[in-house]
């Protein structure tokens, strides 16, 4: 990835818009052989960090739902 490319500063939609390019341009057939190889890597690493972002904010909404489900009692508990 060159040094102007800042995936960790990129939200996760531009990153993920930058990965559907690069798997654009890996289809195409006029892509040569290193340029093919420079969007790979630059493609998994933007899948990396994707996946990592997702997994985070996967835990967060978990740490929220669980946070939540103590705070309310359930149905059952505030019928006396």
């Amino acid at each position: 990835m060159s040094s102007n490319d800042a995936p960790e500063t990129e939200s996760f939609e531009q990153s993920l818009v930058r990965l559907e390019r690069i798997t654009a341009q890996l289809e195409d057939p006029g892509t040569g052989l290193e340029e093919a190889i420079v969007l790979y890597e630059t493609g998994t690493e933007l899948a990396r960090l994707c996946m990592e972002r997702l997994r985070s904010a996967e835990q967060r909404v978990e740490k929220l739902t669980e946070a939540l489900a103590t705070e309310v009692p359930s149905d059952n508990q505030t019928s006396a």
